[in-house]
């Protein structure tokens, strides 16, 4: 229990300090802990993505963990906001709307929008691995590279013949996600001809909070129309966006 309060304390002060204020050392002092323990804690924080440190100085901030847990508390939660911008995305493309939030490796849809001319299987309440889903390839590109290799480990799992396994060809592909602000899905869950297209939704500390889709059948899915449904969702997550 006494772990479990001194956790807390640490996060609390993690949300009320900036700057050099986060160091672990600051937090240490702030909280009354020792170096040490304060360190322990922090790495059991980070480990559970409640808190994560800028490689660069060290410091520390909200992690995605917590800020997906405070986007889905109360009245306003993120689900209830994402809905009418599920259901404007899905009228005007004529596709498949999900929402999804990450849970360790793996996205789980949390909301769908399937037009009623679609003859589309629902995948609501199902969960994916990030590395073979276009939502979860938009979480991974806006997180730190050693949280990618942290989450999906040295080998990730192979699904079908699209599924990218290496971590160098992966860190590319998040690379270009980067880039353009979408991911691409083409097969990499199941050998299918389906697609989809991805945007992340972020908090106001800039980390991906959760992730906003578009899918269909490869037939509705050439590349120039990719890209057009790309930038809507890429659009359409930035309107969620605390």
């Amino acid at each position: 229990m006494q772990a479990v309060e001194r956790s807390v304390e640490l996060l609390r002060a993690v949300a009320a300090s900036s700057g050099s204020d986060c160091s672990a050392a600051a937090l240490a002092h702030r909280c009354g802990l020792q170096r040490t323990t304060a360190w322990r804690l922090l790495m059991t924080l980070e480990s559970q993505g409640m808190v994560m440190r800028d490689q660069r100085n060290g410091w520390f901030s909200l992690g995605p963990t917590l800020l997906q847990l405070r986007a889905s508390v109360g009245g306003d939660s993120l689900v209830e906001a994402a809905q009418p911008v599920l259901e404007r995305l899905s009228l005007e493309t004529g596709e498949t709307a999900c929402l999804g939030i990450v849970d360790g490796d793996q996205v789980h849809y949390t909301a769908e929008v399937i037009p009623a001319v679609a003859h589309e299987e629902s995948w609501l309440g199902q969960r994916v691995h990030l590395h073979a889903s276009s939502m979860g390839k938009a979480f991974l590109a806006f997180i730190e590279p050693q949280r990618v290799e942290s989450i999906l480990g040295a080998h990730p799992p192979r699904y079908s013949a699209a599924t990218i396994t290496r971590l160098d060809d992966l860190h590319a592909e998040l690379d270009r996600i980067r880039t353009r602000g979408y991911a691409l899905y083409r097969g990499e869950l199941e050998n299918d001809d389906s697609w989809g297209v991805a945007a992340p939704i972020f908090g106001s500390l800039g980390q991906p909070l959760a992730v906003l889709c578009l899918w269909g059948p490869d037939d509705r899915g050439d590349q120039a129309r990719l890209q057009a449904l790309g930038r809507m969702t890429r659009h359409a997550a930035r309107e969620l966006s605390l």
